[in-house]
């Protein structure tokens, strides 16, 4: 799957393995100079064995400006890529069904967002640029052995089948860990968001010491899977590292057999020590490399078993009449939650709901606006039947608040509109409208979920939201539960009368002074 990404920025990545080409070929040469050098010293040529080294420092500040510069492109493509994949991560989360999202905590995909793709970077995309790295690595230092003695590519040879060997011993048990340690940061991001948004339920009941040892608990049990995760890789490293020095060790002893023999140059030495070293230590890395490489598929895994609804069209409903809802059952296990539901929604009017709790209030707006799928019955809209497929479709044409809305950490425009510029001077007609700008004005950046702001001042701008969707149902789920009679009777009527709105409210406090103002008043038994 990472290999779609890569294979993206195709002619990047050539550019990026061209420079890697040369800053390896760059390291051989300053390799085999240091054999002309020493050549040079042994004949008592002190100048010429001068002039080789400048050679030489000269070689590696070129190298080092080159991978100064290569560095910055990989990163740059590097981030592209993590783009992409959080792009597509978006992509499937907007596109399962409102049911499917809530069954995961919302720390689960903030932790895809983050931490997995940090792991993606870091053993994935960082680790394709090094894998070939080394492979440019020792395949020219393998070349330059050659031209010293032909045996000693061939020894090279069955030395570096040994050691590429070693990490296939520990792919399974990598990609394994990846998996334990993925679900463990999702475990720990869930459990501490948990613990300290709930700081104020601690402190209200003088609790807040017990947030310690949860956080403690929750850290201890990432560690263990963290260390865990270490103890498989460090195995895998262990291992290959012995082969390593082993074959590096077997190759300088030969090259001095080698030399013993007259059959290389004292110089050689140097030179054949620092190729093999070159050849091992690449292989080596490269092995790891690719070992770490295959364990992120154990992420794309994951990101593909996320159920996303492919039956989803792009165009929106219209509402232009009426919606229609006719023999709606829905339950939740053996309890009846709606039965045998029959309701006619005209565009324009005004809608109270009311029951005892747990009578299927909220449940009915949840199946207006198509957040729940798996029910019985039809819905019809200006009367065309809304077949299976198309439920999700149903939150084109509603406008839904709840009582507890989400505000982001944002303008107070962008929170009314949700970014959409077009809504942007019907938004800044609402702060008027519902007195919004009496105490915040439009470019005031709000703080995470609103917490600058008191309950009322928050429910104002989240009811800002469904005001602007004029051409909407919408619908209010206690939307102003919570807030004094004065702001509630203000917020209410800003509905009740607009005669261009059509609403559905749901409310356990129907304000006697509103009553007369709907169309409808639907009881829930």
């Amino acid at each position: 799957m990472l290999k779609t990404y890569i294979r993206k920025y195709k002619k990047n990545n050539i550019w990026i393995l061209l420079l890697g080409f040369l800053i390896a070929a760059l390291q051989v040469f300053s390799a085999i100079i240091h054999t002309f050098a020493i050549n040079e010293l042994i004949k008592s040529k002190v100048i010429n064995f001068l002039l080789w080294n400048i050679l030489s420092l000269s070689l590696w500040g070129l190298l080092f400006i080159l991978n100064y510069f290569k560095g910055i492109f990989e990163e740059k493509i590097t981030q592209k890529i993590s783009a992409d994949i959080r792009e597509d991560l978006a992509n499937r989360i907007s596109t399962t069904t409102y049911e499917n999202f809530i069954n995961k905590n919302e720390a689960t995909f903030v932790s895809w967002f983050n931490n997995d793709l940090q792991q993606i970077e870091d053993k994935g995309i960082k680790q394709y640029y090094v894998f070939w790295d080394c492979i440019f690595q020792a395949g020219l230092s393998a070349i330059a052995l050659i031209s010293y003695h032909y045996s000693l590519i061939l020894l090279t040879l069955i030395l570096m089948g040994i050691l590429m060997k070693f990490p296939v011993l520990f792919e399974k048990k990598m990609a394994k860990s990846t998996n334990e340690m993925s679900k463990a940061n999702e475990v720990f991001l869930s459990k501490t968001q948990d613990v300290v948004s709930g700081y104020t339920t601690f402190f209200g009941y003088n609790k807040v010491n017990n947030i310690i040892p949860l956080i403690r608990n929750a850290s201890e049990y990432l560690g263990k899977e963290k260390v865990h995760f270490i103890k498989v890789s460090k195995s895998a490293e262990g291992f290959i590292g012995i082969v390593n020095i082993f074959s590096q060790v077997a190759v300088v002893t030969y090259t001095g057999i080698l030399a013993g023999l007259n059959l290389v140059s004292i110089g050689a030495l140097s030179t054949t020590g620092s190729l093999a070293s070159a050849i091992f230590n690449s292989i080596s890395l490269g092995s790891s490399s690719s070992m770490m490489r295959k364990s992120v598929d154990a992420y794309f895994d994951k990101f593909q078993k996320f159920e996303i609804n492919t039956n989803i069209k792009d165009e929106p409903l219209c509402l232009e009449k009426s919606i229609e809802l006719k023999n709606i059952n829905y339950n939740i296990g053996d309890k009846s939650i709606l039965k045998n539901l029959n309701l006619k929604l005209e565009i324009g009017k005004k809608y109270a709901v009311v029951g005892d709790s747990g009578s299927g209030k909220s449940t009915l707006l949840n199946i207006l606006s198509g957040r729940i799928q798996n029910f019985e019955g039809e819905i019809i809209v200006d009367g065309k039947k809304i077949s299976e497929t198309d439920i999700r479709r149903l939150s084109s044409i509603t406008a839904y608040t709840s009582q507890n809305p989400h505000l982001f950490n944002d303008t107070v425009l962008n929170n009314i509109t949700l970014w959409d510029d077009l809504k942007a001077n019907d938004a800044i007609e609402s702060l008027e409208k519902l007195e919004i700008n009496s105490y915040i004005n439009q470019d005031c950046m709000l703080q995470e979920n609103g917490n600058n702001l008191s309950g009322g001042q928050k429910q104002r701008i989240a009811l800002a939201r469904s005001v602007i969707e004029t051409d909407k149902l919408v619908l209010l789920d206690e939307s102003t539960a919570n807030l004094d009679k004065k702001t509630a009777l203000l917020l209410e009527n800003s509905f009740l009368e607009d005669p261009d709105s059509t609403v559905i409210i749901v409310t356990h406090h129907l304000y006697e002074e509103n009553k007369h103002k709907f169309d409808q008043i639907i009881y829930l038994p």
